[in-house]
């Protein structure tokens, strides 16, 4: 087996099984429990994609189809940065005319996402095996693909373009090809709100790389070890500019640099604290809430606090940068309301990797198998555009 070869050999397994048998999960959960009047639903006569053109994808659409619009007070397509749409939106051109402006967008979005994943899987596969050998990356790459929010890397979403960028990021700054590092993290800004972390944790990841190696014990500290720069330091300068030309778009034509925040607080009550804590653990409790929304809740909860956990007690097992893009990107779910807390979590890979190296043989298979259930209720909520978002 050739060492190109390999990768490709070792991830196919995972990424056809998860894939496929969701594929068909989802197919059938649309076809006998279609659509509802009111939701999203551009693929009607194609139920084996329409059920994954639902909650944010009529937004990431609408982008392409009217372009970006802002309206104090009321539900925008501001939210939602541009590159996904912005790409899949130059893929389905020769569909349009045949399909419509909706059905072409639907048609190539699941397609364009799965083709990120494999890529984001390939670079998984070559950041781990750097740092921790060949069956960490496997167990990492098997954790990732039946994570229960999973399913958005099949979707009409930006979760696996955003994997993609921020997995690539890191495995080129662990070879020090900062260029590209730099230059995939700039794209992850105007992927997500929250994708300015990666270049965080990438500059955390560069300067930890430049700290001068300790001294032996028996030697005395000559003084504090301070990162040694380079001409790399350079390329992180770049990483803001994709960013600022949004948000100078969005001054020109709405006259607010971050119209976002303003939609985030004020519709969707996304607001810094902890007071969506206190409702989410209250809901768990309350008889009038939906135990299907009960549910969700207390897997949100689960997922983000554990997420906190495992990086912060394997933090040692991690390179600095990715413990500080995880940690970073856990806290500020936390801080801004725990929504969409599954798909937040299901990009954030350095958990899986902590995982793979923690989980003796037995209990990671069992850990596997007890993801396969939830994995395909959320995955049969969202065809129906139930809760989840």
């Amino acid at each position: 087996m050739t060492a190109t070869a390999r990768p490709w050999r070792a991830i196919a397994p995972a990424f056809l099984s998860s894939r496929l048998g969701l594929l068909l999960w989802a197919w059938l959960c649309t076809a006998l429990w279609p659509a509802k009047p009111g939701i999203w639903s551009p693929l009607p006569h194609l139920p084996a994609l329409d059920g994954w053109a639902r909650m944010d994808a009529g937004w990431y659409a609408s982008i392409v189809r009217d372009g970006y619009a802002f309206t104090p007070g009321q539900a925008c397509n501001v939210n939602f940065f541009p590159l996904f749409s912005w790409t899949v939106g130059a893929l389905d051109r020769p569909l349009v005319g045949l399909l419509g402006e909706d059905a072409a967008f639907a048609v190539v979005a699941p397609v364009f996402s799965l083709a990120c994943l494999w890529l984001a899987l390939l670079g998984l596969w070559r950041l781990v095996t750097d740092g921790w050998g060949e069956e960490v990356a496997r167990r990492s790459v098997w954790l990732l693909l039946l994570f229960p929010f999973s399913l958005f890397f099949s979707a009409v979403y930006t979760e696996s373009l955003f994997l993609c960028l921020g997995v690539w990021a890191f495995a080129w700054g662990r070879q020090r090809r900062w260029a590209l590092a730099c230059a995939a993290a700039s794209l992850a800004a105007v992927t997500r709100t929250v994708g300015f972390l990666v270049a965080v944790g990438l500059f955390v990841e560069y300067l930890a790389q430049r700290l001068p190696a300790e001294p032996p014990r028996s030697e005395p500290l000559s003084g504090p070890r301070v990162p040694k720069l380079d001409s790399d330091f350079w390329w992180f300068f770049a990483t803001p500019l994709p960013l600022a030309g949004l948000m100078a778009y969005f001054y020109s034509h709405f006259g607010h640099v971050l119209p976002f925040l303003q939609t985030y607080t004020t519709v969707w009550d996304k607001r810094p604290g902890l007071r969506r804590l206190v409702d989410l653990l209250n809901s768990l409790r309350h008889a009038d809430v939906p135990h299907a929304l009960r549910f969700q809740n207390a897997v949100y909860l689960l997922v983000v606090f554990g997420t906190l956990a495992v990086v912060v007690l394997g933090r040692r097992k991690l390179s600095p940068g990715l413990v500080a893009y995880a940690l970073l990107s856990t806290l500020l779910v936390m801080f801004t309301g725990f929504d969409a807390s599954g798909r937040y979590m299901s990009v954030l890979f350095p958990t899986f990797v902590v995982l793979a190296q923690w989980l003796p043989a037995h209990q990671f298979k069992w850990a596997l198998i007890a993801q396969v259930p939830l994995l395909l209720w959320f995955t049969w909520a969202f065809t129906q555009s139930v809760f989840i978002s």
